[in-house]
């Protein structure tokens, strides 16, 4: 925000990108702490830590750059709270060197880790384990969108339920930020998937 998301990925052109961008982290990071700090005093019982970018950026750049202050700030929240990292797009990536972004992201410690669409939910369940609990997966094109029936709503949401409770270790949520309009259709299917989770979701 401070920066500019594109500013911030050009620099990865820059031959000193490690140096530049881990510089930049660790001016944000203190921020990063007291801003969780100050929600905690004020009685969060959860923080959530939304990472939109890094599927754009792949398991080299995150490891090298992202990762220890990731670990950092969430060794922190969570000695007070548990925390919930969203983190938007495609990261089943493993690259060629073999640096796998799910197990990456699962290092990290968060307690709980919120998974968009593209991710194969049971391949997640596989490589994380019983190490974080996972959260999200639903397609919220389908959610937010009036061209889709109901009866294809229905479909998605309990594919997702199917797919994350074997072993447990999962709660049911949009792969990423619910639509809030038309406010009347987010109703509509919230109540769905309410009434399926209630439904399918016990283990």
């Amino acid at each position: 925000c401070l920066f500019g998301l594109v500013n911030v990925l050009l620099q990865c052109k820059n031959p000193d990108w490690v140096d530049i961008i881990k510089s930049l982290i660790n001016r944000i990071l203190p921020i990063q702490k007291e801003f969780a700090k100050l929600q905690i005093e004020a009685g969060a019982d959860i923080i959530g830590a939304g990472d939109s970018a890094i599927s754009q950026i792949g398991p080299m750049r995150y490891e090298k750059c992202c990762l220890d202050a990731t670990k950092e700030l969430f060794n922190v929240i969570q000695k007070n709270v548990p925390v919930l990292y969203h983190i938007c797009g495609d990261n089943s990536v493993v690259d060629k060197e073999g640096r796998d972004m799910l197990k990456l992201i699962s290092s990290t410690n968060a307690a709980i880790l919120d998974l968009d669409y593209q991710v194969n939910l049971k391949l997640a369940k596989e490589k994380i384990g019983n190490h974080n609990c996972i959260r999200g997966n639903t397609n919220t094109q389908i959610l937010g969108s009036p061209k889709y029936s109901i009866s294809r709503v229905i479909e998605e949401i309990t594919k997702t339920i199917e797919a994350g409770k074997p072993r447990g270790r999962y709660q049911y949520a949009a792969g990423c930020e619910m639509p809030w309009k038309p406010l009347n259709l987010t109703i509509r299917n919230l109540s769905i998937a309410k009434a399926i989770t209630e439904k399918l979701g016990y283990y």
